[in-house]
């Protein structure tokens, strides 16, 4: 006859931690005579067939094969046969009647008891794991009253009610076949011990690592999870979607669970006064009916009942501080998944990992000072390679060939939140229509000057064009050397095309708060206020970040800088009011001549700036993130989809609107003048009133340390559920 012990749980009592010992140890096991059948952490998957309940994909069908297999896995058994699951408690009546026959006279049944006071915040966790969106305090009032819904209330005094567990299996099989161990409340190895003893094996052959950990949260960690709940999209909150994998794995275990702790902000989720008292009471009531049942007791029986409470209430919930510290833990290990859970980066991408405004690497001010794109020394080299290229590929221009019109958009990059690269590629068949092409190009943002294989292409895209074509590169604002902006020139004049170059110009406060939010996405950790600071000091030009910023937003010099080479009548300038990219998409539509009509059905593509809770977010993200966290990904993952699609199009109020420090407010208005003066009186063809480029933005912040944790919090929280669910979308074999 097989000695079958039926492990039937209770929940959140060391369960989990006996099934990864047990299934790790399947081969050793053997050896002693012991079989835990199956090649799965337990036996969960037959217990619908059982208890006649089904569980998200496990249905009754499935289930029953599921159960067959163990009976035939242990039918012949001539030692000992292990089965565990939790839910094996839900059984009831003639479906206990059923187990007991299936497994015949050898069988006996194993119920693992704790402290109730902690079963009570485990049981919660648990809960808040699979899509839970209430309180502590709304889960412990639900339990409390017993009602018959909702679900995880029921399911929970399912498992955790000993006296009625108990009595469905006396009635069954003699109270000695049934054995109730007690969890000491300091003591993890009691259990390991006391459990291998029932089952006659020495401790040692089950090891001490589980594997399979199912780790605790804290309070702050509790409390993420359950207003990501809150924010994810109803396909991943539904029954057998992928929440299993990207949040309760990837988010709860992986990640949270795993983070390192600060004591001061992360605690244990501990039960209040109030409800540590009615815990007591409880425990009291559960430990008279196991006495009363007759089971066989191993442990003591006190251990179920709480300690004295001690320490402080911790009513009212873990402080903001420490839920936000979680929360952006949480999603910088959950981005730092990304290149696991979505497909390889393509080569074009590795290739581009660098930026347009700034470099891939890291450094004080943010990227790399070695990799800055458009660095004069790379310009120059690229100028004299592509000029050699385009001589022996493009015959010269005749008098007698016809021009086309070649508006070349150089910059300023990020001008008025107006997305003109982007924009240009979606709505190409519509500008078509009005008479101005737009080269199609692998990328919506590519460093001709740095490219030799895009560049090329470009040319000879170009050659022999007529009519209007339009392309925009913002990187052509990072050629400050005059013999690249030449060289740059000739080769497209070469391509029988009559070049004027567009200038997108924001007022000077925009552009450094994109500036800053650019170096930002860059990695960088810089408030707005050290930002400013780095671009007024004297020495700008010896700090990366200053540096890159003049070159690329620097709109007075970069205006100067090309009306050296073409006639004031070939330069548009076209001025971007202030947060209203649909004025400058109209105004450089204008330009260009597309119809007015034409130019109303072609929406732009914009970003608005990030607020002043959603930068510091990304600041303490970049904080977070392994410094090997490989470029290419963080371009991928961090720069254009977090912080540049997911965050800035979240619903409802982003928060404070970024504005200059007080203290930067003169410099600044001296900036916007003196570029509103270089533009009047470069000659170039203005669209729009040069004011505008006055505007100094919104009221700056009081003199704070930083934003406003809360709206942080918001902020950090509705970009984890957005990245989580952006993850399940994209994952083509879940």
């Amino acid at each position: 006859m097989t000695r079958v012990l039926l492990h039937i749980g209770a929940p959140k009592s060391g369960s989990s931690y006996l099934q990864g010992l047990l299934a790790q140890s399947r081969p050793r096991l053997r050896s002693a005579g012991v079989v835990y059948p199956g090649d799965r952490l337990n036996h969960f998957a037959a217990v619908p067939a059982l208890t006649g309940r089904s569980f998200g994909k496990l249905e009754r069908g499935p289930a029953a094969r599921a159960w067959r297999a163990l009976l035939g896995e242990i039918d012949g058994w001539t030692g000992t046969a292990v089965l565990s699951s939790e839910m094996f408690a839900w059984a009831e009546g003639d479906q206990v009647r059923r187990i007991a026959k299936d497994l015949g006279d050898g069988l006996e049944v194993v119920y693992v008891v704790r402290d109730f006071s902690r079963v009570l915040p485990a049981a919660y966790q648990e809960t808040v794991k699979h899509r839970n969106t209430a309180t502590f305090e709304t889960f412990l009032e639900t339990v409390a009253a017993r009602p018959a819904d909702p679900d995880w209330a029921v399911n929970f005094w399912a498992g955790q009610d000993a006296g009625t567990v108990l009595r469905r299996w006396v009635d069954v099989l003699s109270p000695h076949r049934v054995h109730v161990v007690t969890i000491a409340p300091t003591d993890r190895q009691a259990l390991l011990q006391r459990f291998a003893g029932l089952v006659g094996l020495d401790p040692a052959l089950l090891g001490e690592h589980d594997p399979y950990a199912n780790p605790s949260l804290m309070d702050t960690e509790s409390e993420v999870l359950r207003q990501v709940n809150v924010r994810l999209p109803g396909a991943l909150r539904g029954p057998g979607r992928p929440y299993g994998r990207f949040v309760r794995a990837g988010l709860a275990n992986e990640v949270l669970g795993r983070r390192t702790r600060d004591p001061e902000l992360d605690r244990p989720l501990r039960l209040s006064r109030r409800w540590h008292e009615w815990a007591t009471e409880q425990a009291d009531r559960i430990v008279a009916e196991i006495a009363a049942s007759g089971a066989h007791v191993i442990g003591q029986l006190d251990e179920i009942r709480p300690p004295s409470f001690t320490g402080a209430d911790p009513s009212g919930g873990p402080a903001v501080e420490g839920v936000l510290a979680a929360a952006c833990d949480g999603l910088a290990g959950y981005l730092q998944r990304g290149p696991a859970l979505l497909p390889p980066l393509d080569r074009s991408e590795e290739a581009a990992g660098h930026s347009p405004v700034a470099g891939a690497g890291r450094g004080p001010g943010g990227p790399g000072d070695g990799q800055a794109a458009g660095s004069a020394t790379d310009l120059r080299r690229r100028a004299r390679e592509v000029g050699a290229i385009a001589a022996s590929r493009l015959p010269a221009v005749g008098p007698s060939r016809r021009r086309g019109r070649l508006l070349l958009h150089v910059g300023v990059p990020g001008a008025g939140g107006l997305r003109v690269p982007e924009t240009l590629h979606l709505h190409r068949s519509l500008l078509v229509e009005a008479g101005v092409r737009s080269p199609e190009i692998a990328r919506a943002r590519v460093d001709f000057l740095r490219n030799e294989q895009e560049w090329s292409a470009l040319l000879e895209t170009l050659r022999g064009s007529s009519g209007t074509t339009f392309v925009s590169s913002e990187t052509f604002a990072g050629a400050e050397n005059a013999g690249v902006v030449r060289s740059t020139l000739r080769e497209l004049e070469r391509t029988a095309q009559r070049v004027e170059a567009v200038f997108v110009v924001p007022p000077f406060a925009d552009a450094v708060v994109f500036g800053w939010q650019q170096a930002l996405r860059f990695r960088a950790d810089l408030s707005l206020a050290d930002f400013c600071g780095q671009l007024a000091r004297p020495d700008a030009a010896a700090a990366a970040t200053a540096k890159r910023f003049w070159r690329m937003q620097g709109a007075g010099a970069l205006v100067q800088r090309w009306t050296k080479h073409l006639s004031p009548g070939r330069v548009h300038v076209v001025i971007a009011p202030h947060a209203d990219p649909a004025v400058t998409w109209r105004r450089l539509a204008q330009v260009t001549g597309v119809p007015t009509g034409v130019a109303s059905r072609l929406p732009p593509l914009s970003r608005r700036a990030l607020s002043m809770e959603e930068a510091r977010l990304l600041r303490l993200v970049n904080q977070r993130l392994d410094p090997d966290f490989p470029a290419a990904a963080y371009g991928r993952f961090v720069r254009e989809t977090l912080s540049g699609q997911l965050i800035p199009e979240r619903p409802g109020n982003g928060g404070t609107p970024p504005g200059l420090p007080e203290a930067y407010r003169p410099w600044a208005g001296e900036h916007a003048r003196r570029i509103r003066a270089l533009v009047t009186k470069s000659g170039a063809a203005v669209v729009g009133d040069p004011d505008e480029l006055l505007h100094d933005g919104p009221d700056p912040l009081p003199e704070v340390s930083a934003p406003d944790d809360e709206g942080v919090l918001v902020a950090a929280l509705d970009g984890l559920a957005d990245w989580i669910a952006y993850v399940a979308e994209n994952k083509a074999a879940l």
